[in-house]
């Protein structure tokens, strides 16, 4: 698989260029000279964070060196300076102290008279000092970018030979000057500043070397190709006097043909996993699963044969966390540009006590020796303040506490730290973990349906109410008027137009016309008018919709019995792209030798991705199927290129069907476009009803003669002369279904250009 490792360059376009962060974490509590011993109990332990906020990074924040000043009125300033990854305990009086922070690339040049402008400076106007309580304070630092000042982009990418490589290029474009270009052959050993290290039968090659740059922003574009052309970009932050490294690495999919690098560019959900005990394990190596079905195997399988007990104990909560976060912002550019949600679910049944050692050996985003509270105020900080493609990161967080958590409190507090605000939940039984996750697929944000519905009414008399109820009531008069569920209007005709007005609605529904007035369509002896973002339908209603009007004189609701929702209602389904990435405890404490839980949560989280597949996919039909017609006429519907099939020429008293089979994986809504250019006299367009097929084979499953058989009035939908319909057929659940759709004459001898016309709009 391909990763990239990008320690001091940015991957995020949006918002992104204001400022660069430099987190401190600070730890503070009561006054004493700053060289004294860490008291564990009371103190200031100060920890460079170069986790930067919002993802704009550091370059080369290792060598700095930082000067600290703690100032309060009427008190002796209190010094300190720190070297990069060095933990100093400062004593600090109770009360408010401000702290000013720089960095220098240098002890010297911090000690020189006038001292040299630092590469790094930043504030905090208050920290409030609590007796014997420990305060983690964030200090973002601004690197210094002067005109005319340069640092340099130390550039290293290793990509494979196998196929030939034909084809590699690192161009760095400075944003808002065009004509700051440099384009460096990753290829050639004799193009300055490039040097490789592999030779061309290798099975990888290394390309290196330092361009010095004006400070400012660049665009990083990496371009490979084997026969496959393969781009992947990022963004540098280049800063006076600084180096910002640049570390690139691919290699081949296993097949030869392209690079491992996954691909966003579909509209969609995307998963990661990361399963962590002593050590964080991403089941795809930081990449992200789409889930469409194949995904969802994909994902479903990982879980089943990845994701088992540890073989070691520990437990590296808040590193595991933050891998799924520095994993996120790595790719980021990758992502789709509609990105709706970024979400991060945990699961938890212990305590931290591993990410200090994850955090030393390993690192993430220059995070070193990370003690667990002051990682929990980090990873705390980072959900609250990052964002992917723009969008904020939406966290929670599960745990079922483990029977050898003895702090309550550490637990609970740990969730919280690890979840958005009110998302943290605190479990009894791992029964409950299920539900928790079901609810959380329920909560994201990855799809939007939009609903319209038409009310077809006839041509009542003026200032006529008509009221449309949805719940399961009677078919008198009292059901009307006692119905808790429903919309009504009044019918009014301006210049012989109608028009619904004075609309209201039951709590819980509502349309964007409001209480109108909403002009109406006369179509025969019908009116139709159309509510659109209906609120308050769902399919489970069909079954109970009725129309109910009442005239001007009348006191008492009269039902109209001709009335059937029929096609009254289309759905819009809005799928919007997001992200989520689950976390899940694989601690050897999840697994004794009278329980074993990881099943539990193996389970919870397949049903969860099934949930959401789900979700995400409610109302899309697929597998769409249209076998031979099953009429005596041979020549078959043709596909033109607007989507619509077309009839073909049929006699007198002749009909041609085509079935159109489909699966669905939910409840929805079957939308047919239908047009007809016929003579009116008994020439029909015509859309039978829905028939669930038994499983098994398709073509055994068909009744070809029966349908076939079925007489005009038969069919549920028919349409004559030159008209267009749109068919709405509502699924009540998951299914193989299958809808005949045909045209019959009846009143020509010879064949001619009358046709018929349908489109699957959904």
């Amino acid at each position: 698989m391909g990763t990239m490792m990008n320690i001091w360059t940015l991957k995020h376009r949006v918002g992104a260029f204001a400022a660069l962060a430099l987190a401190i974490s600070l730890v503070l509590g009561c006054e004493s000279p700053v060289n004294a011993p860490v008291v564990v109990s009371q103190g200031v332990l100060v920890q460079i964070d170069q986790g930067i906020l919002a993802r704009t990074l550091l370059p080369n924040g290792d060598g700095l060196y930082y000067t600290l000043v703690f100032t309060a009125d009427g008190k002796t300033p209190v010094n300190a300076v720190l070297d990069s990854g060095v933990s100093k305990p400062i004593s600090l009086s109770a009360g408010p102290w401000a702290l000013t922070v720089k960095g220098y690339l240098s002890k010297a040049d911090a000690e020189l008279i006038p001292a040299v402008t630092p590469v790094v400076s930043g504030n905090v106007p208050t920290v409030e000092v609590k007796p014997g309580e420990i305060v983690p304070v964030i200090v973002k630092l601004r690197p210094t970018q002067t005109s005319g000042k340069k640092g340099t982009l130390n550039y290293k990418v290793t990509f494979p030979n196998s196929p030939a490589v034909t084809i590699a290029d690192l161009t760095v474009q400075k944003f808002g000057a065009s004509s700051t270009s440099v384009t460096v052959d990753l290829l050639s050993n004799t193009t300055a500043p490039n040097t490789i290290i592999g030779a061309v039968s290798s099975a990888s090659r290394t390309a290196s070397g330092v361009i010095e740059l004006d400070s400012g922003y660049y665009e990083v574009l990496i371009t490979l190709n084997n026969g496959t052309v393969f781009q992947d970009g990022d963004i540098a932050h280049i800063y006076d006097n600084l180096e910002t490294p640049a570390i690139f690495t691919y290699t081949d999919t296993g097949t030869g043909s392209r690079f491992a690098k996954a691909d966003y560019s579909a509209e969609g959900v995307y998963v990661g996993i990361i399963s962590f005990a002593g050590t964080a394990t991403d089941l795809f190596d930081g990449n992200l699963i789409f889930l469409d079905a194949a995904g969802t195997t994909t994902l479903t399988n990982a879980l089943k044969y990845q994701y088992n007990i540890a073989s070691q104990s520990g437990t590296a909560l808040f590193y595991s966390v933050h891998k799924a976060i520095a994993n996120l912002k790595s790719n980021e550019a990758l992502y789709p540009t509609n990105l709706e949600s970024v979400n991060l679910i945990t699961f938890t049944d212990g305590l931290d006590n591993g990410s200090f050692l994850q955090s030393n050996s390993a690192p993430l985003e220059g995070q070193k020796q990370m003690e667990s509270g002051p990682y929990a105020a980090y990873i705390g900080n980072q959900i609250t303040s990052r964002t992917i493609r723009g969008k904020p990161i939406t966290a929670y967080s599960a745990g079922v506490k483990g029977g050898d958590v003895e702090d309550i409190g550490k637990f609970t507090s740990d969730l919280s730290a690890l979840a958005s605000p009110g998302k943290s939940f605190k479990l009894a039984n791992y029964e409950q973990l299920t539900d928790q996750f079901k609810k959380i697929a329920e909560g994201l944000n990855i799809t939007n349906t939009d609903t319209t519905f038409t009310m077809v009414t006839t041509g009542n008399d003026p200032d006529t109410k008509i009221r449309m109820t949805f719940d399961s009531i009677g078919i008198d008069s009292s059901a009307a008027s006692g119905s808790t569920k429903y919309f009504e209007g009044t019918l009014t005709y301006t210049a012989g137009d109608p028009y619904l007005t004075n609309i209201t609605y039951a709590d819980g529904f509502g349309s964007t016309e409001g209480d109108g007035p909403i002009p109406g369509t006369i179509n025969g002896s019908e009116i139709n008018f159309v509510l659109t973002n209906f609120q308050g339908y769902n399919r489970a209603n069909a079954i109970n919709v009725k129309q109910w009007t009442k005239k001007k004189a009348d006191t008492l609701w009269q039902r109209n019995s001709e009335y059937s929702v029929g096609s009254a209602v289309a759905y819009t389904f809005d799928r919007r792209s997001a992200i989520i990435y689950l976390v899940l405890d694989a601690s050897t404490s999840l697994a004794s030798n009278t329980s074993d839980y990881i099943p539990d949560i193996r389970n919870a989280a397949i049903r969860f991705i099934e949930d959401i597949y789900s979700q995400y996919h409610e109302g899309e039909i697929s597998d769409i199927y249209s076998p031979k017609t099953p009429t005596s006429i041979t020549e078959p519907w043709i596909l033109q290129a607007d989507g619509r099939y077309k009839s073909p020429a049929i006699l007198d008293d002749e009909k041609t069907i085509m079935r159109i089979d489909f699966s669905t994986i939910g409840a929805t809504t079957v939308q047919i476009q239908l047009d007809v250019s016929s003579e009116l006299d008994g020439d029909y367009a015509l859309v039978s009803g829905l028939y669930l097929i038994a499983s098994g084979p398709r073509e055994s499953n068909y009744s070809w003669s029966s349908l076939s058989a079925l007489s005009i009035t038969e069919y549920q939908y028919r349409i004559s002369g030159n008209a267009s319909q749109t068919i709405a057929i509502p699924v009540t659940s998951a299914g193989h279904y299958f809808i005949d759709i045909g045209y019959e004459k009846n009143s020509s001898g010879t064949a001619g250009e009358d046709r018929a016309w349908f489109k699957i709009e959904n």
